[in-house]
């Protein structure tokens, strides 16, 4: 099975998760004398085996990640941190800006604001990032239709063509 494969099932089981909370939220409390639409007990059940599974999805694609090397020589758990790395940044430029702004449009007092920071700057800073991570997103996802998931069985390193190059 690729890593992209497995990741597909890792959202499905994320939904069905997702909708099985909501559906023990709904029947856990009935009106006296009613039952509930759901055995709740029996959501919760399920629940807690997707969960499991979940987790061992998730498990198996972190160990890929780390034991798969990109033809420089690099892992490819490092490339995924990088990306997220930049995702970080990419939120502390637009949240700076964002609240940059909030003192224009909520400024109904006699107070003068002056802003610290130049916006264009690190809108300019924010956009370059974000392009940055749309290539490493390119490439990840190219790269996860390429690698086989990690079989503890036969214990091997993928070694990932260079299809994911450094960025910035």
């Amino acid at each position: 099975m690729k890593v992209a494969e497995a990741l597909l099932i890792k959202s499905d089981h994320q939904k069905k998760l997702t909708s099985l909370k909501q559906r023990i939220n709904i029947n856990v409390l009935v009106k006296d004398g009613e039952e509930p639409s759901e055995d709740p007990n029996e959501l919760i059940k399920q629940a807690f085996s997707i969960s499991q599974d979940l987790q061992g999805i998730i498990s198996n694609i972190y160990l890929t990640y780390a034991r798969t090397k990109l033809s420089d020589g690099r892992s490819f758990i490092n490339v995924i941190n990088q990306r997220d790395d930049l995702i970080e940044k990419q939120t502390i430029l637009m949240q700076a800006i964002e609240n940059s702004e909030q003192f224009n449009r909520c400024n109904i007092s006699e107070v003068k604001w002056k802003k610290i920071i130049s916006v264009a700057r690190l809108q300019k800073q924010a956009d370059e990032i974000s392009m940055k991570i749309r290539e490493l997103n390119m490439k990840i996802q190219e790269a996860n239709w390429q690698i086989e998931m990690y079989d503890p069985q036969k214990s091997l390193v993928t070694i990932v063509p260079p299809c994911i190059e450094k960025v910035g």
